[in-house]
């Protein structure tokens, strides 16, 4: 009997060109990869005007993500790349302005420990069950579209205690699809100095989603943003989600809270940085 493996994007067998990288990195970086590039501590890139690292050690993982982190700022493309969605949030943001902002939703992600998150993800779970029972058992099913769905309820749920069977969530989970399929077209090109090549079209499409989210958000945030300025001596009523540990956070220099642009920089954050990993490897455990 042979030994299964999977399906994987095949290495090549030895380092690319810069101009057959960018070609074969259009759809995914990983297609950009050769066989040593899966072996070596660290690599080097060097590209037009930049040069690109890929860090593979773990005590070297640590010492830029955690033993040093100063030293080793998020880059100002990932800021160009990100902010029309993201803003200032702490997934863009360095220094002072990214540890205030971490401090203060230290709270939020202790709302994600299992004793709260746990009940939720069994809800979307059998939402979950529901609609693929109803499916054709005679036909193919795409679970890669139903592992994005219900990790992206999972975290509606998590944020705003709030299914994604809203019309306000399904907006949200279609425009972040389509800003996902945008992003690489713009910062790939960028990436390689080449930024100029991004039609303005791309760039004017890729902000308008960005703010049709970003709105949809917003009117999700807004009431209860009001409510708790409002209420502000009772904690109860920030209620026992990440939203509402978020509108709960005090900086603990000025005990001034998040104001509202900048909650919303974190909610559109936790939901981009949230789904689409976990929807993927969900997806690859299936295949497996």
């Amino acid at each position: 009997m042979s030994k299964f493996c999977p399906v994987y994007p095949q290495p090549k067998k030895s380092k690319l060109a810069r101009w057959k990288m960018f070609f074969s990195a259009q759809q995914s970086w990983l297609d950009g990869l050769y066989e040593r590039s899966y072996q070596m501590h660290m690599g080097e890139v060097q590209l037009p005007g930049s040069k690109l690292y890929m860090v593979n050690q773990p005590d070297l993982v640590r010492k830029v993500l955690v033993d040093d982190v100063a030293n080793y700022p998020k880059h100002s493309m990932l800021g160009k790349a990100l902010e029309p969605l993201l803003g200032q949030s702490i997934f863009t943001t360095n220094g002072m302005l990214w540890k205030r902002q971490r401090s203060m939703m230290n709270p939020a992600f202790e709302q994600a420990r299992m004793t709260v998150a746990f009940p939720r993800m069994r809800e979307a779970a059998l939402a979950m069950l529901e609609r693929m029972a109803k499916a054709s058992k005679h036909a193919p099913y795409d679970v890669d579209a139903e592992m994005t769905l219900v990790t992206a309820d999972i975290i509606f749920r998590t944020i705003f205690t709030l299914p994604i069977t809203s019309a306000s969530a399904h907006k949200v989970f279609a425009a972040f699809a389509a800003y996902q399929n945008l992003t690489p077209k713009i910062s790939l090109p960028t990436l390689y100095g080449l930024g100029w090549l991004v039609p303005f079209w791309t760039r004017r499409k890729s902000q308008r989603v960005a703010q049709e989210i970003r709105e949809e958000l917003a009117a999700l945030i807004r009431p209860r943003f009001e409510a708790a300025r409002q209420q502000a001596d009772d904690s109860s009523s920030a209620g026992e989600d990440i939203l509402g540990a978020l509108l709960a956070a005090k900086d603990e220099h000025t005990g001034e809270g998040f104001e509202f642009e900048e909650l919303l920089d974190q909610v559109a954050m936790l939901f981009l940085a949230g789904h689409e990993t976990s929807a993927s490897a969900l997806s690859w455990a299936l295949h497996l």
